[in-house]
């Protein structure tokens, strides 16, 4: 008999994956970032004008770009490692040390981009359910992923980590993820940011049907309904204005609008929309001046390019301008 039948070696113990730092995995994600916006760029310079068509659902073509460039790389499919996360030496797993499907890396980028996309998105006042999700999006998904990036030190996992059990861990390596459970305090605080977001959503039907800003909407919904313009803002304001000592207050009512083209950025096309807001705004020939901002361009989320014109009068002097919309 020998030594090693008396004295098996001893079974070697697992290995441990180190959890990613919050620099590290702040800094992959900014080259992820800053390489999307190259490919965004190129394509605005491709498809300028297609993409000004668009208007508003550009985003949607960011969003699917970023959507397979996250959900491939981060998957099984990409060894777990966007470009960014292979510079920083990081990747993707599950909690025995895995790469996740390409479906659940999906929905992990669904959970993380949505809130950016739809922050940045134009939707219409008219679309009370789309605009209830998005303020819940951008008002709970959003602050929670930023609040558990920073402040989960235990296990490093944000809100779309913990949807999908996913780790971001050093790399290379194998073996499960050094981890515990998340501190309970830390999803009580989730949990009230969810409160408050749902609260935002009659509390601003409520704002809108007292008339605080129903008068506003619409008008900016005469605006667009004219067919000539798209992602209408208007907004209320005042200014001061110091003069020879003594200081003033001007109205300011500012249009903003997005155009079809470069050719529309001109003056009797903003005096087009004046002349909408001075017929449909009873208000609005109490106003110091009236502010029209033209633009045109494209917004694809991973990248944007405008290129804008304004003009300002009274309202008496839009009126001497061009008669008004019918």
């Amino acid at each position: 008999m020998t030594d090693a039948d008396t004295n098996p070696a001893p079974e070697q113990p697992p290995q441990i994956r180190t959890i990613c730092g919050f620099w590290r995995r702040v800094a992959a994600f900014l080259l992820d970032s800053l390489l999307l916006g190259i490919i965004g760029f190129i394509l605005g310079l491709a498809f300028y004008a297609d993409f000004a068509r668009m208007g508003a659902s550009g985003r949607w073509i960011g969003f699917a770009i970023a959507l397979a460039y996250f959900a491939l790389l981060n998957s099984a499919a990409g060894g777990g490692q966007t470009l960014g996360k292979r510079i920083m030496r990081i990747e993707v797993v599950d909690r025995a040390g895995r790469h996740i499907p390409l479906a659940r890396s999906a929905l992990r980028y669904v959970i993380l981009g949505a809130p950016f996309f739809l922050n940045g998105a134009l939707i219409e006042p008219a679309h009370r359910v789309l605009l209830a999700v998005a303020a819940v999006t951008v008002f709970w998904i959003g602050p929670s992923i930023i609040y558990l990036y920073v402040f989960n030190r235990r296990t490093r996992q944000s809100l779309h980590d913990l949807a999908v059990g996913s780790y971001v861990v050093d790399s290379p390596g194998g073996g499960a993820p050094a981890a515990g459970a998340v501190w309970r305090p830390h999803l009580a605080v989730v949990g009230c940011i969810a409160l408050c977001a749902a609260a935002l959503i009659p509390l601003s039907s409520l704002v809108y049907h007292l008339g605080m800003i129903s008068d506003l909407v619409a008008v900016q919904a005469k605006v667009s309904g004219s067919g000539e313009f798209s992602g209408v803002g208007i907004m209320k304001g005042v200014n001061m204005v110091y003069k020879s000592g003594t200081s003033m207050t001007t109205r300011t009512l500012s249009v903003t609008a997005s155009v079809r083209s470069r050719a529309s950025l001109s003056e009797p096309v903003a005096g087009r929309a004046a002349a909408i807001v001075l017929n449909s705004y009873p208000g609005a020939g109490d106003e110091d001046l009236i502010s029209v901002k033209l633009r045109y361009g494209y917004d694809i989320g991973i990248s944007s390019s405008w290129i804008s014109r304004s003009f300002e009068h009274s309202p008496l002097g839009w009126g001497r301008m061009l008669p008004p919309a019918p």
